[in-house]
């Protein structure tokens, strides 16, 4: 992994410095560049131009000798040429092209002046300019005159001037360098100070105030600057006065709140009390009337029916067989109500607390259930359930059955299922009971609808006890309803 460094930060005062300094070396290295390369160009084409007047002139003065084949006067008009130090050989051929006289002509012929140009550019490395020209009289070219100057000496003028530019254009950088880091200090100075009490201000301190004593921008930006810290000490003062006060009123507030919480709380807690003492009260008034109907109405029910065939025996000994027909066709009636009122009693009593489970337990409570709901609804049941009974005790295994057929109650009325699955078992010290059906599927809307007093019941059964109930539904596939209780 790579490490991040952060950014370098350069001052305004740096950046300054560091644009002008670029603009004045630029324009220093331009003078270097340009003014020498300018010099040095006029000074060849002054050098040349030079050679040329003492080329046309040493010409004419000796094509007179030149015309009578006269070397003695050829040489004295060479002499005057001569007296230029520049010269570094003088050749003067006649019209065949042989040395008519010449000065340094040793030189010449190691230079090949015979193959040379009349240029500018013809300077050679050991650094000779040389000339051409011919040599007229009257109209007729007699010969030619070769003329060549050493560069030696320009050249060292202008290595001298160059340098002296360089010189110059450092001594112009290294002033200029000076000159603006020093502008720029005196400009950004206030700046500087003013990013300083910036930063204080922003650390908190708002009694500082900003150098105001120039008159120019940077002074008129300080006093504005002030005037805003003045306003914004002002500000904070009077927010300070307002966070004040609403801090109290927030403190009173919470301390109402925290006790109308109390309150509620304790309602709350009352409320639950209320409901499962109620719940407790509700199951001990169905076991007592489950017990009075089976018990005292059934005994009653059973002795009516036993005196009615009682008498039924004694009226066909006694009576005529009209009167025996009749009256035994009513004690039929009679009996046959006696007989389905008993029935529908019995029913009443285990609907309101089947005694199964209480002699039986909670396993075989869900079973009996669960054959019940199948024959009276054809809907299809499937029961899992552990081997062994599951160690409940009596008031959770009546809130897991009672849960349990609310669960079947729900599906009736909304699910349209087909079939049901159950499963009962026991697991890390809880019991838990899953129903799932293959119905419509339980939507959000109606976990949280204020109709659904059926699914607060089973929560707040569950609640009771130290346990939960989960509701998940997936349209069209169906509902879970998951009972976890524990069992301590």
């Amino acid at each position: 992994m790579g490490i991040l460094v952060a950014p370098r930060k350069y001052t305004l005062r740096t950046k300054l410095s560091f644009v002008f300094s670029f603009v004045l070396a630029t324009i220093s290295l331009f003078i270097y560049l340009y003014f020498p390369a300018g010099f040095a160009e006029k000074q060849y084409q002054n050098l040349f131009g030079r050679t040329q007047i003492i080329a046309e002139l040493t010409s004419f003065t000796i094509a007179p000798a030149l015309f009578f084949d006269d070397t003695t006067a050829a040489n004295n008009a060479l002499a005057g040429a001569r007296r230029n130090t520049d010269i570094a050989y003088l050749v003067l051929l006649n019209g065949a092209g042989h040395v008519f006289t010449a000065h340094n002509l040793d030189e010449a012929n190691r230079d090949e002046y015979r193959t040379r140009k009349v240029t500018l550019e013809a300077a050679s490395s050991k650094g000779i300019l040389l000339t051409i020209t011919p040599v007229i009289h009257k109209t007729h070219t007699i010969g030619h005159l070769y003329l060549a100057v050493s560069l030696v000496k320009l050249r060292e003028e202008i290595r001298e001037t160059r340098a002296m530019i360089l010189a110059i254009s450092l001594l112009v950088f290294v002033v200029g360098v000076i000159l603006i880091y020093s502008l720029t200090t005196i400009v950004t100075l206030p700046l500087t100070r003013m990013v300083d009490t910036v930063r204080q201000i922003t650390n908190g301190d708002l009694s500082v105030r900003a150098s105001a004593a120039s008159t120019d921008e940077v002074g008129e930006l300080a006093k504005a600057f002030n005037e805003m810290v003045a306003n914004l000490t002002a500000a904070q003062r009077e927010l300070k006065d307002i966070n004040k006060n609403l801090e109290q009123r927030v403190k009173d507030r919470t301390e109402r709140l925290a006790l109308s919480e109390d309150a509620l709380r304790q309602t709350g807690d009352q409320l639950r009390a209320l409901s499962a003492h109620l719940q407790t009260i509700r199951e001990e008034e169905r076991a007592y009337i489950s017990r009075e109907i089976h018990d005292q109405l059934g005994q009653m029910l059973t002795a009516m029916n036993i005196d009615l065939a009682v008498i039924e025996r004694q009226l066909l000994k006694a009576c005529t067989p009209a009167t025996v027909v009749t009256v035994v066709e009513k004690i039929r009636y009679l009996s046959g109500m006696v007989e389905s009122t008993i029935q529908r009693m019995r029913r009443l009593a285990l609907e309101l607390r089947p005694d199964i489970l209480d002699n039986l337990g909670l396993d075989e409570a869900l079973e009996w259930q669960v054959k019940e709901f199948q024959a009276r609804t054809s809907i299809r049941c499937e029961l899992s359930k552990p081997p062994k009974p599951i160690p409940i005790d009596e008031p959770r295994a009546i809130a897991l059955f009672r849960m349990f057929q609310e669960s079947l109650t729900n599906i009736v009325r909304h699910a349209h299922a087909s079939k049901v699955e159950i499963r009962l078992k026991e697991l890390n010290g809880s019991v838990i009971l899953e129903i799932r059906d293959d119905g419509k599927g339980i939507r959000q809307v109606d976990l949280q609808g204020v109709r659904s007093l059926g699914i607060i019941g089973m929560r707040e059964r569950a609640a009771h006890f130290g346990g939960h109930v989960r509701f998940s539904g997936v349209p069209d596939q169906g509902t879970t309803v998951t009972i976890e209780l524990p069992l301590a």
